[in-house]
């Protein structure tokens, strides 16, 4: 597999990977509204699209744990 790593953090691929796991969370407020964030680390084809919170999980993470994690980071 090749990969580039974009962002300015360690590259958290291992070596021997052929696979990475993405996680996302669709988040519906009382009012019936859903959490929607806009892109900011992302090549100029998707910056500032609005997407759902999404990324990938750490290595030995459950995938719940990772979406509920990923959505806080990602919203603050």
């Amino acid at each position: 597999m090749l990969t580039y790593w974009i962002p300015d953090e360690p590259c958290m691929l291992p070596g021997t990977a052929t696979h990475q796991i993405r996680v996302g969370g669709f988040v519906i407020n009382d009012n019936k509204e859903v959490l929607v964030v806009k892109e900011k680390k992302c090549p100029s084809r998707c910056h500032g699209i609005w997407k759902l919170p999404t990324r990938f999980i750490n290595k030995s993470e459950e995938i719940f744990s990772g979406a509920v994690r990923e959505i806080k980071e990602e919203t603050g």
